[in-house]
């Protein structure tokens, strides 16, 4: 997968993602079960989000997930007692996880068009879903603030423009580009000032962020990093995961934790 950067965002390319086939090749040819992730859900959320679902999700509003690919997140947070849906545009992948988890609220949907009312939910959450878009997130943003409540809770993920990832530009291991071709476009990643001011754009005004998976940002940016870390035993693997050490400098992913202007 090659990475080029385009004005303040690096850029993946090799599979479009902005499709539903390619997302139900993802859950059905991933490592992990789609029935092991939703009853792993059953017990909860864990660790970071866990940490922030608590903090900031209103569990006396209703709350939806855009882009909820099998639902483990819906059932975690249906597992806690929280009044959570979830849409996805993959039909398919909704209706496998429906055969295991028949309680599972979920439903195929279009973040950009929902099928909900205006200023409906109290919180929406977006893990993953908005960097995938070529034309950027901005038609996810305007249906988020939509169908979220004034002084609503805006959670949303994407991958970080970390400072290691900017390191790599500034010695040149990354090419330039206006824009990459929207047929072979993966993914985004965005940097917290250039995400911040997006989310500003559209009606929402960033209070926290969160940078996580470090182990994974080392992995993938981190000259030798890789080798050493297949090397590494198992119990000291997961060690250094729970540890996440360096967050700022080399997490792969961060969320911000939005507010909608009242």
């Amino acid at each position: 997968m090659g990475k080029i950067v385009v004005g303040e965002r690096l850029a993946w390319f090799k599979d479009r993602a902005d499709r539903h086939d390619f997302w139900e090749k993802h859950w059905e040819g991933s490592k992990e079960t789609t029935s092991r992730r939703i009853e792993k859900a059953r017990q909860g959320c864990r660790g970071l989000y866990k940490k922030i679902f608590n903090k900031w999700i209103p569990k006396n509003e209703p709350v939806l997930e855009g882009g909820c690919g099998v639902g483990q997140i819906v059932m975690a947070l249906q597992s806690t007692g929280y009044d959570v849906v979830g849409v996805d545009f993959s039909d398919k992948t909704i209706q496998n996880s429906k055969k295991i988890a028949p309680d599972l609220n979920i439903e195929h949907g279009d973040i950009f068009n929902l099928n909900f009312p205006d200023n409906h939910f109290g919180a929406y959450i977006s893990f993953g879903v908005v960097e995938h878009y070529h034309d950027g997130p901005g038609e996810a943003f305007k249906e988020a603030y939509r169908v979220t409540k004034p002084g609503g809770v805006f959670i949303c993920s994407v991958p970080f423009f970390s400072p290691i990832r900017r390191l790599r530009v500034l010695l040149g291991d990354y090419t330039f580009s206006e824009k990459p071709d929207k047929d072979n476009f993966y993914q985004y990643a965005f940097t917290k000032k250039e995400f911040t001011g997006l989310l500003s754009s559209y009606g929402f005004s960033v209070i926290e962020t969160y940078c996580q998976a470090a182990v994974l940002g080392a992995r993938k940016e981190v000259w030798g990093f890789e080798r050493l870390y297949k090397l590494m035993p198992g119990i000291v693997r997961k060690g250094i995961s729970r540890i996440e050490l360096g967050k700022s400098f080399v997490g792969h992913m961060i969320i911000f934790i939005a507010v909608k202007d009242k």
